[in-house]
């Protein structure tokens, strides 16, 4: 593994936590995760690796507490979740369909937005999460659904939406 290689995993462990712009990632996080898994060669690439980064903007070195930590910058956040929002929100929706088949949903058949959390937005990246409304927004305007607010907001499939599933 080269320096490169060891700062895009470093990227890819902003990822795989979720972490947005301005949120740490320290140290104790990067060697449980990561460092405590390479030989001592690749170890020695660390400090290349995040000066690496750091150049291209993507983190900030950050000392709290006797803590060294690095903290993801607005470029960082872009670079690590790549979106074509589009394409996602069409992914989204299609999503949100497939809760209502796996339900085997009629029409006027109901699913709660708290549902759709474990099942489908704990899937998603930061990026991805905030398109969310649009791929509902889309389902409505589309006749596929209508959404219900009250104490439980609820997806309700529509005569339509039920045509398109089946």
């Amino acid at each position: 593994m080269n320096a490169q290689e060891l700062a895009e995993r470093l990227m890819g462990l902003f990822r795989s936590k979720g972490l947005k712009p301005t949120h740490m990632l320290d140290m104790r996080q990067m060697n449980s995760s990561l460092l405590s898994k390479l030989n001592p060669k690749e170890r020695d690439l660390l400090a290349t690796a995040i000066e690496n980064l750091v150049d291209r903007q993507f983190v900030e070195v950050s000392e709290w507490m006797n803590q060294t930590s690095l903290v993801l910058t607005q470029a960082g956040y872009d670079y690590a979740y790549p979106l074509d929002e589009e394409e996602t929100i069409t992914r989204i929706g299609q999503s949100i369909l497939r809760q209502f088949e796996k339900a085997q949903a009629r029409a006027g058949h109901g699913l709660p937005l708290r549902m759709l959390d474990g099942n489908l937005f704990d899937k998603l990246n930061p990026k991805e999460r905030g398109l969310v409304p649009t791929a509902i927004q889309r389902l409505v305007e589309e006749g596929l659904m209508i959404e219900r607010e009250g104490s439980l907001s609820v997806l309700v499939l529509t005569e339509a939406g039920y045509d398109k599933l089946y």
